[in-house]
C-alpha cells in the first residue's frame, strides 16, 4: 500500500497525536 514506508508522511504522525490526544 504504502510504497515508502521508511519514510513516513507528517500526516501519520498527525494522526497519531490525535489518537493520543483522544485517548488521553
Amino acid at each position: 500500500m504504502i510504497p515508502q514506508s521508511n519514510s513516513l508522511p507528517p500526516i501519520y504522525l498527525l494522526v497519531t497525536r490525535r489518537w493520543s490526544n483522544q485517548a488521553s
